[in-house]
């Protein structure tokens, strides 16, 4: 700081090489800071851009089209998310071994004959008296439960050929995907990773600060004492 006169008028200022320090140290300071900003500002766009736009956008001047990275490869993404499904996933094989256990096999005969035993009663008419029903539904349900266990085995047997001949699991999912609402499934992708999302947006902060902190200092170090 320095007083000086100048046509009878007392001036105060600052010696224009501190002047031109503190203006210096005011534009390195604000470099950590806009890279900050550059960082967040940078991730969010990228966070945005992997649905939008939805549709293909023409840049007028450099007739290059810009469209979000799902919606433009979505046929590829849902055959390659089909493909692992269907081999990794949910292969084939695994689920036999799964309708081949003896646990599992006996639940489901028991649901049959609970399903038949209930309809039957259900249509049976009033008039059979009730000995006579109860009869017929018990001959039925050990019927089922003596009969059942050779067919379910023998159906098991002979599914797997019959599954890959009728069902494709990978195109199911394919198709399924492709015919997914984009916003809806970006709904539900930004519900899921929130929490994700907003680390990667802060961290690119982070790293944009710590960018303009050390161009700051590197620039510091170059000016002139």
């Amino acid at each position: 700081m320095r007083l000086n006169y100048s046509n009878g008028i007392l001036r105060i200022g600052n010696k224009p090489k501190e002047r031109w320090k503190n203006m210096m140290l005011f534009q390195l300071v604000t470099i950590p800071v806009v890279g900050a900003l550059i960082g967040w500002v940078t991730n969010i766009l990228a966070i945005k851009l992997i649905f939008r736009p939805y549709d293909p956008v023409v840049v007028p001047i450099f007739k290059y089209k810009i469209q979000g990275l799902i919606p433009k490869r979505r046929s590829e993404i849902a055959a390659s998310v089909g493909k692992v499904v269907g081999t990794e996933l949910l292969p084939l094989d695994d689920v036999v071994s799964r309708l081949n256990q003896a646990g599992l096999q006996k639940k489901m005969i028991e649901a049959i004959v609970r399903a038949v035993t209930e309809r039957m009663n259900e249509r049976i008419p009033p008039l059979v008296p009730s000995p006579i029903k109860k009869m017929i539904v018990t001959l039925a349900a050990d019927t089922l439960h003596r009969e059942a266990p050779p067919l379910m085995r023998k159906m098991v047997l002979e599914l797997p050929a019959k599954i890959k001949e009728d069902v494709d699991f990978a195109k199911m999912v394919e198709d399924k995907i492709n015919s997914f609402d984009l916003r809806q499934l970006e709904r539900i992708i930004l519900d899921v990773a929130a929490s994700e999302l907003r680390h990667i947006e802060v961290l690119g902060a982070i790293l944009g600060f710590l960018i303009g902190l050390v161009q700051a200092v590197f620039i510091w170090l170059l000016l002139p004492v």
